[in-house]
Formats: C-alpha cells, sequence, structure tokens
C-alpha cells in the first residue's frame, strides 16, 4: 500500500486495459461503477461494480475476467509491476455486483467488500424538434444491471430554469424498464411508443432541468422549489440561446456546466445522449447525436484515419506526447495554437486499440499561452512557452 499511485486512476486504466485485450468490446474504465481504492494493511485493494451496456457485453468481459483471474498477470503502475488477485462476487438479488479486488502484494484472506446498488440513469434526453413539430420530445431512462428493473418509488420531475419550479412532476412507480434496461417517456409521435405518454410540447426547449428521484413519499409536487432530497441523477440543459440555470447547475449538477442540445449537429433530429460515463450528475458524459428512442446510444464515432490536410487546417492541433513508463501514462501533452485562443471549444479524446470510441475525454479550459502553447501533465494543465 505504500506504492499506492498519486493518480489513482491508472489502476482502473490498467485494469481496463488488461480486460480489453481479452474481451475486445470497447471496455472502459467507465464500466468500473462505485471505484473505491483503499489500504488493508500492506494491500491496495480496489473494489468496483462491473456494468455493461448489454448482456452479450457482459458475458464477453465476465469470461475475460475469468481469464483474467488465472492469468496471474502483472500490472505496470506506480514504476513497477505489481501482482494482481481477482475476487468476484455474483449478482445478489437487487442486482447488485461486487467485482474484483486488485492487490499489489501478497494477498490474505477478507470479508466480502460492502455492495453497493447500480443507479437508474437518465440516459438520453431529446427537448427540442426541428422546425416546428413538438410531438417527438423524450426522456429515455437506463438501467444498467440486471433488466426489467421496477421503478418502484422512482419519480420524474422538469425544471423551469427562469423559476427554478417544477413544471411537471411524474410518478413512476407501477412501471418497469424492458428487458434492455430502458424506459420511455414522451410524446405520442415518438417511435417506439413510449411506456408513459406525455401531451405534445410538454419538455421545455431550455435552459430547464430534468432530475430523477427515488423517495417513497410523495414530496413532489408542481410549482415546488428546486430540490436534492432524495435525487440520483439530472441534466440541465438548453436547446437554444445561451441563457444560464446557476440554481439549477448549483443543487442539481454542482460545479457543471449547461448541456447544449446543439441543432447544428445535425439536419435531423438530434439528442443529449449519455455516452462516456455511467456516473450520475455528470454531464461530461453526455454528447450530441442522432436520436436513439429504446436503443443504445449513437455516440461519437471518432475518424482515426485523418488526412493531413484536415490536420493542416486545424486551428489547433497536438504538438508533442511525452509518454511514460511508470504510473502515468503520458508524463505530458501538448497543444499549439494561436496564442490567447480559448480552449473551451476543445476536447481531448483517449482511445485504446482500434475501438473508435474513447474510453477517457477531458474537456479543456483555459487559453494558449503567449507562445501558442498549452500543456496538459497529470493532475494539473497549464499555459506555457515550455514543458517543464
Amino acid at each position: 500500500c505504500h506504492q499506492k499511485p498519486q493518480d489513482e486512476g491508472t489502476i482502473p486504466r490498467a485494469l481496463a486495459q488488461s480486460l480489453e485485450k481479452r474481451c475486445n468490446c470497447s471496455f472502459s474504465p467507465a464500466y468500473f461503477k462505485d471505484p473505491v481504492l483503499t489500504c488493508e494493511g500492506r494491500e491496495l485493494v480496489f473494489t468496483a461494480l462491473l456494468s455493461a451496456r448489454s448482456t452479450e457485453q457482459l458475458d464477453r468481459e465476465l469470461q475475460a475476467l475469468s481469464i483474467l483471474e488465472q492469468s496471474k498477470e502483472w500490472l505496470h503502475f506506480g514504476n513497477q509491476n505489481h501482482s494482481i488477485v481477482m475476487k468476484t462476487f455474483s449478482s445478489n438479488a437487487d442486482g447488485t455486483d461486487t467485482p474484483p479486488d486488485v492487490t499489489s502484494e501478497e494477498p490474505r484472506t477478507t470479508g466480502e467488500p460492502p455492495t453497493s446498488p447500480l443507479w437508474l440513469l437518465i440516459n438520453e434526453v431529446n427537448a427540442d424538434n426541428p422546425g416546428s413539430r413538438e410531438d417527438t420530445e423524450y426522456i429515455e431512462l437506463f438501467y444498467p444491471g440486471q433488466a426489467p428493473f421496477s421503478l418502484e418509488n422512482y419519480w420524474l420531475v422538469l425544471y423551469n430554469g427562469r423559476n427554478n419550479l417544477a413544471y411537471k412532476v411524474l410518478n413512476l412507480t407501477g412501471y418497469s424498464t424492458n428487458e434492455w434496461g430502458y424506459f420511455l417517456v414522451g410524446s405520442g409521435g415518438v417511435t417506439p411508443k413510449p411506456s408513459l405518454l406525455l401531451p405534445e410540447s410538454t419538455i421545455q426547449n431550455g435552459v430547464d432541468a430534468v432530475a430523477l428521484y427515488r423517495n417513497a413519499n410523495p414530496v413532489y409536487r408542481n410549482n415546488m422549489q428546486v430540490t436534492v432530497d432524495g435525487l440520483v441523477d439530472a441534466v440541465v440543459y438548453r436547446a437554444r440561446g445561451a441563457e444560464k440555470a446557476d440554481k439549477l447547475v448549483a443543487l442539481l449538477t454542482p460545479g457543471q456546466n449547461v448541456l447544449h442540445e446543439n441543432d447544428s449537429h445535425s439536419t435531423e433530429d438530434e439528442s443529449i445522449s449519455r455516452c462516456l460515463s455511467l456516473k450520475p450528475r455528470d454531464p461530461k458524459s453526455f454528447q450530441v447525436t442522432e436520436i436513439t428512442p429504446l436503443r443504445e446510444n449513437s455516440c461519437m464515432s471518432f475518424n482515426l484515419n485523418l488526412t493531413k490536410e484536415v490536420i493542416h487546417n486545424s486551428s489547433a492541433v497536438i504538438n508533442e506526447v511525452g509518454l511514460a513508463n511508470d504510473s502515468f501514462l503520458y508524463k505530458f501533452i501538448e497543444l499549439r495554437g494561436k496564442p490567447g485562443d480559448s480552449l473551451k471549444k476543445y476536447t481531448l479524446h483517449f482511445f485504446s486499440g482500434n475501438h473508435n470510441r474513447p474510453y477517457n475525454s477531458i474537456h479543456l479550459q483555459g487559453k494558449f499561452g503567449s507562445e501558442g502553447l498549452f500543456v496538459l501533465r497529470p493532475g494539473r494543465a497549464s499555459q506555457s512557452d515550455k514543458p517543464n
């Protein structure tokens, strides 16, 4: 445990890379739910819930995990190799799992780690339709565990960003997700037909919010002030304009930005879709995509074979990458652009192997330095003329 890496994310990244080599199933660290790194004596113990987008993917993950258990593979982090010992636990009746432990020393017998429930999540929001149509708007929920999943005691509350009051409260008790874990709330023009139908134009364009709660008591009502009591997940969004919703953001997604359902993404209808993680109340998990009601989200497909012309015409480029051989995958990443230009419109995506979806993404902040450079290092980012 004294060799615990400064960046705790290196352990799930290393483990995810090992699993991906064996399952080839686009596995990323995002599929480790509620990761916890603790010291137990001399042992470093990593505990997480293993999740998946489909039964097929979960089967491949479990098969890869079984192979990894028997491989006696060494993981590399913290300047040296470490032995890995896996302990897996089957699902409980409520669909929770306790996946593997990772240790950096010889194992000792421990009790079963505490389990933690998987979250029912807001998976997709389509709040604005092209043109004058307002009958194909919807909200999709997703449960990443065993399905169908009962929505007993769950509530969906829609908030107006101008006055921070609830304009629609939906009691989901009596409903369940489908066998793939999806549940659809929406207008009559949505195909497939939603399980819970809404009148046309119910879901406002924003700046507004969708919040998911769990509470056995009927404490949610129309015109109530925004609350965090029983809050499970939330999305604060806008379809047009640049309005802010400071109170909604401060309570529902603190420290985050308002999501933008940008209609310039496509000439067709688009939505805000969960793509980059299964973490609740995290806008960075979302992308603007084509609509996919009751289907796996159509997350961004990246062209990994960019032409020299495309790279040459870009206003910002990756200028230098310092590869590491210790606990960090990269020593630094240097970007070059116009001095003083903002980086807010840029996102760094990290890929593994031949897959066209990122295993991690960083939404950039700040500006290029006086020499047009910006350097990212583990745990920090800075304007810089020279990396140091």
